[in-house]
């Protein structure tokens, strides 16, 4: 299957807070791009859904820069192989500053991990 994807992505080890008008999911990202996240949550989240994203960016080895943006989650699949309740979530940024996005540029584009 060819990656459908466009912008570059990074792995990531870092939590994420979702949040929508009743519900607060806090997990860990497993990759991050310019263009939104992918994690994994222990429930489902409706297709399209508005949430709010608040991360901390590691952007050096002491130092974190806070992300706050909104979101749209884009795809919540449950996975089948897990005996745990869990589901693939993508979730493409909606209003995210220039400043937000260019700490996540560089993180993405790194040559050295942190």
């Amino acid at each position: 299957m060819a990656e459908r994807r466009k912008k570059k992505r990074k792995s990531g080890d870092f939590k994420i807070n979702l949040s929508g008008q009743s519900s607060k999911i806090i997990t860990d990202v497993k990759n991050i791009s310019t263009s939104g996240i992918y994690c994994q949550v222990d429930q489902p989240i409706t297709y399209m859904k508005k949430v709010m994203v608040e991360l901390e960016l590691p952007v050096s080895r002491k130092k974190t820069s806070k992300i706050s943006c909104e979101g749209v989650v884009v795809r919540c699949d449950r996975v089948r192989e897990s005996s745990l309740e869990c589901y693939d979530t993508g979730v493409f940024f909606t209003n995210i500053s220039e400043k937000d996005l260019a700490v996540i540029d560089d993180y993405v584009h790194l040559q050295n991990e942190l």
